[in-house]
């Protein structure tokens, strides 16, 4: 009877090295997922940040480019009405040079 609860101790103590070793190595990969979890959410934050940051950059270009083309409009408006206000050096309307007349 001794014999077999001796036995029985021994297995059990065995059993309980072998689910602390399944523990202790989820504890260490647990601390590595979560470290690199740690990484991938820095990465991705500063991703985002960058995201953002680069939107801006267009949004402002796009607004620059857009009030760039409203000014081309109205300076080639201002230069075809000076053009036909004022006749060229020399007397005469740029437009003969070209056949036109000037208007």
């Amino acid at each position: 009877m001794v014999d077999e609860l001796v036995a029985r101790l021994e297995r059990a103590e065995g059993d309980v090295r072998a689910c602390e070793a399944v523990m202790a190595e989820w504890w260490r990969r647990h601390a590595e997922i979560q470290k690199r979890v740690q990484q991938m959410e820095t990465e991705l934050a500063g991703l985002r940040q960058e995201r953002i940051d680069v939107y801006a950059r267009w949004w402002d270009a796009r607004e620059a480019h857009s009030r760039g083309r409203l000014l081309v409009r109205r300076l080639r408006r201002r230069l075809e009405q000076a053009r036909r206000r004022c006749p060229a050096p020399g007397g005469h309307p740029e437009g003969e040079q070209d056949g036109r007349r000037g208007v």
